[in-house]
């Protein structure tokens, strides 16, 4: 079985929006890179030095990719939010920004971890499409690495209006490192987007999430990190993955 690989979306992907003419009476209207440029970028307040590229393959279809992510978000809000009478109402619009799927690429320190236990932890904080499949080298043999499809929730208070994942978490005592496309770069300690966790000085406590303290120092009863309930722990949890190891075990 050959190993699995992660598709990455390249920098001017994320960076491009894709506009394409609406059909009238089943045809495309006629539109030159002229008009298109002059109606769709410049007269929408966008300089050349903003736009890397205007790129026309087949008829009524354009690809406009932006100099920076935020010029594209900027652009890319103005295509959603478009009234009736914009020149935009004319197009259907597509953006990787907008897309809520991710490909994410979970590493556990322990291999024993149940898959099933790794979606129903994710599941707190997304929706999971695909349940996890081994990823594995190019000689067959697992990298101890699971690739999970999500889908991630909507959150209007962040800048891109999604909530995303914790980049580590941990699992019965078990820690797990979790990566995706565009996943901010945060500390992995407090969670911060300042500085990272070589450089963290903030006391931060993996139980209760608020900083002040230790985990070992947390006044708060220790609740369950699969399924994030106050009243009981990993092993006793209803969610948890049941194995003959883990029934002798326990």
């Amino acid at each position: 079985m050959p190993p699995q690989k992660n598709p990455t979306l390249e920098p001017w992907m994320r960076q491009t929006v894709v506009l394409k003419l609406k059909e009238v009476e089943g045809r495309v209207p006629d539109m030159t890179a002229e008009t298109f440029e002059k109606k769709m970028i410049l007269d929408q307040g966008l300089s050349k030095a903003e736009t890397l590229s205007v790129q026309n393959y087949l008829k009524g279809i354009w690809y406009i990719t932006f100099a920076s992510i935020a010029i594209c978000k900027r652009y890319w809000e103005a295509v959603k939010t478009a009234r009736p009478e914009s020149p935009f109402s004319r197009f259907v619009g597509n953006c990787p920004i907008q897309r809520e799927e991710r490909r994410v690429t979970v590493s556990m320190r322990n291999p024993q971890t149940p898959g099933k236990d790794i979606a129903t932890f994710l599941s707190r904080f997304c929706s999971v499409v695909k349940d996890p499949s081994k990823i594995l080298d190019a000689n067959g043999f697992w990298t101890g690495k699971w690739s999970i499809i999500i889908r991630l929730w909507k959150d209007n208070t962040a800048t891109d209006c999604l909530q995303h994942l914790p980049s580590c978490f941990a699992l019965c005592g078990s820690a797990g490192l979790l990566q995706y496309a565009d996943q901010p770069r945060n500390c992995r300690k407090c969670g911060e987007a300042d500085h990272m966790v070589r450089s963290c000085k903030v006391l931060a406590c993996r139980n209760c999430k608020v900083a002040g303290h230790e985990t070992k120092d947390c006044p708060k009863k220790l609740s369950c990190n699969l399924c994030g309930l106050a009243s009981h722990i990993y092993r006793d949890c209803p969610q948890r993955t049941r194995t003959y190891r883990g029934r002798r075990k326990f």
